[in-house]
């Protein structure tokens, strides 16, 4: 799988997305989210999506869904 996406996401629905950069085409992306998702970044060397939430937890998983962690921040 190539890079030419971004992900986004939407804590007024609690999802997360996976846009194409070439075709433009948006994905929900099914990782469990528990409360609405506030940013979102993309570690291409370890190819895991991390993101934060809205009570300050820090999520992390595999692009597969594979391997979460989840931290709380304070």
């Amino acid at each position: 799988m190539g890079t030419d996406f971004l992900y986004v996401s939407d804590w007024t629905h609690m999802r997360l997305y996976q846009v194409s950069h070439t075709g433009g085409t948006m994905t929900s992306v099914d990782f469990p989210l528990t409360v609405g998702p506030v940013g979102v970044l993309f570690n291409v060397r370890s190819r895991r999506v991390m993101w934060t939430d809205v009570q300050s937890f820090v999520h992390s998983v595999g692009m597969d869904g594979k391997f979460r962690c989840v931290c709380k921040l304070f």
